[in-house]
């Protein structure tokens, strides 16, 4: 193969003019980062340095080139600007979710604290009612931040009791504002008890309903079975689903699969911590 043969076609421009450039004297070195072929058909990103040789006498002999494969580099490189990017994205996105329900909580409060009087009882305890669950929303996105945090400095623990999964699931149901468009939630199965942290199966449990109720078709069923060595929590719905594509990036941290503001699981955290709490209790 020639030097044409194996250079990416955009590159090659560049690459035959700083040959020439070589050659010709005109440089007496050159340095350039280009993109070779692979044999694999995968694109090799390599830094090439070139020389000409002379003699005693100074007329050209032959050229040198010096062909460093850089690619896992370059793709670090790459990694890390995404990772950057996701992380600037997340920040703005957190500054968000949490404006949102803070706004609620102190504009209710500040009604009640300056217009008590003004307002019916039937009113006042409508304002409490939103003030409690946009504060239920503030601790479950705080809840989901420590956790993220805690997993990548590698703090984070578990604690492993008996849990009656059936019992933690009701109770997160209980707790989770099922808003108007669900029309049915269905939970079956007999009680299943695994070993298991409370607060994080509940956390996992919250995570994975809340992405039904705001994601999902208006049907969600909550299946438990077990069998001798592992418990099960199936919940599914019969919305349109994550296109088949994203089903292993939805479990990276600050990935997304759908792209709605004021929701809390567009921090792109509730599958991540979710795995990783599974994880960590086995």
């Amino acid at each position: 193969l020639t030097i044409q043969d194996i250079t990416d076609p955009e590159d090659w421009e560049e690459s035959s003019d700083r040959f020439r450039r070589v050659i010709t004297g005109e440089v007496p070195s050159s340095r350039a980062q280009l993109r070779y072929l692979h044999r694999n058909g995968s694109k090799a990103h390599v830094v090439v340095s070139t020389a000409l040789v002379r003699d005693s006498n100074g007329r050209p002999l032959h050229l040198v080139a010096n062909v460093v494969d850089i690619t896992e580099q370059v793709e670090a490189e790459q990694r890390l600007i995404d990772l950057l990017a996701s992380k600037d994205e997340f920040v703005a996105s957190v500054s968000h979710e949490l404006r949102t329900p803070i706004s609620a909580v102190l504009g209710f409060s500040q009604l009640l604290h300056d217009e008590m009087t003004s307002f019916s009882s039937t009113e006042r305890m409508e304002m409490i009612q939103r003030i409690a669950e946009q504060s239920v929303d503030l601790a479950n996105i705080i809840e989901d931040l420590l956790v993220a945090a805690r997993a990548d400095i590698d703090t984070l623990t578990v604690v492993q009791v008996p849990v009656d999964l059936r019992a933690q699931t009701a109770q997160v149901l209980e707790a989770l504002d099922f808003g108007t468009e669900v029309a049915h939630i269905e939970l079956t199965g007999r009680t299943v008890r695994a070993l298991g942290d409370p607060a994080r199966v509940r956390q996992i449990l919250r995570n994975l309903i809340s992405n039904a109720l705001k994601y999902g078709g208006d049907t969600i069923q909550i299946k438990l079975n077990s069998d001798d060595t592992t418990a099960r929590v199936q919940v599914s719905d019969n919305g349109s689903g994550i296109p088949e594509d994203e089903w292993q990036s939805v479990f990276e941290l600050y990935q997304r699969a759908h792209d709605e503001p004021g929701l809390t699981a567009s921090l792109g955290l509730g599958l991540t911590i979710s795995r990783q709490l599974a994880w960590l209790m086995d």
